[in-house]
C-alpha cells in the first residue's frame, strides 16, 4: 500500500503542484510582456506594485497547495487491486517530462495569457475615467482579476481527477481575498503616490460597470474553454490518460450504484419503498 497507493499519490501531488507553480507564475507574468508592446517596452508596469507583490502570496497560492496535498486520482481499492496502474506514474514518469511540461506551462500559460491581456486591449472594452484605456491602474485591474480567475479555476478544478471539498474552499477563498484586498486597497492607497496609478476609489466604481463583469466572465470563459479543448484532444491521442480517465469514471459509476443502492436501502428500512433493487454486477474498464 505504500507504494502502490500513497507512493502513487506523492508522484501525482507533487508533479501537478510543480506543474501548477510554474504554470501560475508563467501565464501571469506574460501578461507584463504583452503589456510592454503597448508601451515601446518602456518597462511601465501594468499592475500597481503592492497588488503586484502579492500575486505568489495571497491569489494564486491555494489551489496549487490544495492540489499538492489532497489530489488522489484513483481510490485506494482500484491501486491495490490493479498494480500495473503504479507503472503509468514514477515508472514511465507520466507527469513530470518535457512534452508534458512545454504543454501545460508553456502553451497554455501563453493562451490563457493573450486571452487575459491581450483580449481586454483588442476588444477595446477600456473602462478607465471617461471610458479611456489611459487610466493604467483600471486596465491592470481587469487583466488581473481575469487571470486569478482563470489561474483559479484551471488549477482547481481542470487539472485535478477528483474534486474535494478543499478545492471549493480554496476558490472561495482566492476570490474573497483578491477583491477584499482591492476593497481595501481603494481606500488606503496614498493619493499622491506619484506612480501613476489611480487607485482610490476605483475598485467600487469598478464593481458597479457591466462591462468589468462581462470581460472577467466571458475572457475568463474563453481562456477555460480552450484549456478544456487542448486537454480532450490530448486524452484521446494519449493512452495512458485515456485509461486513467476511464478508471476515474469508472470509479465514479460505482460510487453512484453504491449511493443509489444505500438511498433504496434507506427508504425500504422507512417503509417508503418497496423490495430493493439488487445492484448489477459491474466490470473493469479493462
Amino acid at each position: 500500500k505504500l507504494l502502490l497507493v500513497h507512493g502513487r499519490w506523492s508522484y501525482v501531488r507533487v508533479s501537478m503542484f510543480i506543474m501548477g507553480t510554474f504554470y501560475k507564475c508563467m501565464s501571469f507574468y506574460l501578461a507584463q510582456l504583452i503589456f510592454q508592446f503597448y508601451t515601446g517596452f518602456s518597462g511601465t508596469s501594468l499592475f500597481e506594485s503592492w497588488t503586484l507583490s502579492m500575486y505568489n502570496t495571497l491569489f494564486s497560492i491555494l489551489p496549487v497547495l490544495v492540489v499538492g496535498i489532497f489530489e488522489q486520482d484513483l481510490r485506494p481499492e482500484t491501486l491495490l487491486a490493479y498494480p500495473e496502474l503504479y507503472r503509468d506514474m514514477g515508472p514511465r514518469n507520466h507527469l513530470f517530462t518535457v512534452p508534458l511540461f512545454m504543454r501545460r506551462v508553456m502553451v497554455i500559460g501563453v493562451l490563457h495569457s493573450v486571452v487575459a491581456a491581450y483580449f481586454p486591449f483588442a476588444t477595446g472594452l477600456f473602462l478607465g475615467e471617461n471610458a479611456s484605456s489611459d487610466d493604467m491602474f483600471t486596465t491592470g485591474f481587469v487583466v488581473y482579476s481575469i487571470m486569478v480567475l482563470v489561474v483559479t479555476l484551471k488549477i482547481a478544478y481542470l487539472d485535478v481527477r477528483r474534486w474535494v471539498v478543499f478545492s471549493h474552499i480554496s476558490v472561495v477563498v482566492t476570490l474573497l481575498v483578491w477583491f477584499g484586498w482591492n476593497g481595501v486597497l481603494a481606500h488606503v492607497y496614498p493619493a499622491s503616490s506619484g506612480d501613476g496609478y489611480i487607485v482610490l476609489g476605483t475598485f467600487l466604481r469598478l464593481m458597479r460597470q457591466g462591462n468589468f463583469w462581462f470581460q472577467w466572465i466571458i475572457f475568463a470563459a474563453i481562456a477555460l474553454s480552450l484549456n478544456v479543448l487542448i486537454m480532450l484532444v490530448y486524452n484521446v491521442r494519449d493512452p495512458v490518460e485515456h485509461r486513467i480517465t476511464s478508471w476515474v469514471a469508472f470509479e465514479r459509476k460505482q460510487e453512484h450504484e453504491r449511493n443509489k443502492l444505500r438511498r433504496q436501502a434507506w427508504l425500504q428500512s422507512k417503509g417508503a419503498f418497496g423490495q430493493l433493487v439488487g445492484g448489477r454486477s459491474m466490470s473493469p474498464p479493462y
